[in-house]
């Protein structure tokens, strides 16, 4: 599986740009899911896409689809010991 790799853009006034912002909402959420369901968080992400998708909703769908690599990414990475930042 390829692993998901974030450049941080920031503008000249330090803002950081939509790409970015977007993302650090996506780790956030993946965190967030991985907290409340530990192991099973991805699988939980699948199932929510599917759900969501097989009820007409493609853009929640479409976010959780995009919620459950990093979902992954970060869990690989606490069980390889790396940072998660």
């Amino acid at each position: 599986m390829a692993r998901l790799k974030l450049v941080h853009a920031v503008s000249d006034d330090g803002d950081l740009s939509p790409f970015a912002q977007d993302y650090a909402l996506i780790h956030k959420a993946a965190n967030l899911v991985i907290d409340e369901f530990g192991e099973d968080a991805a699988t939980y992400a699948a199932e929510r896409a599917d759900l969501l998708h097989r009820e007409g909703d493609a853009l929640g769908a479409a976010a959780w689809r995009r919620i459950a690599p990093v979902i992954e990414e970060l869990q690989w990475k606490r069980r390889k010991g790396k940072p998660t930042t």
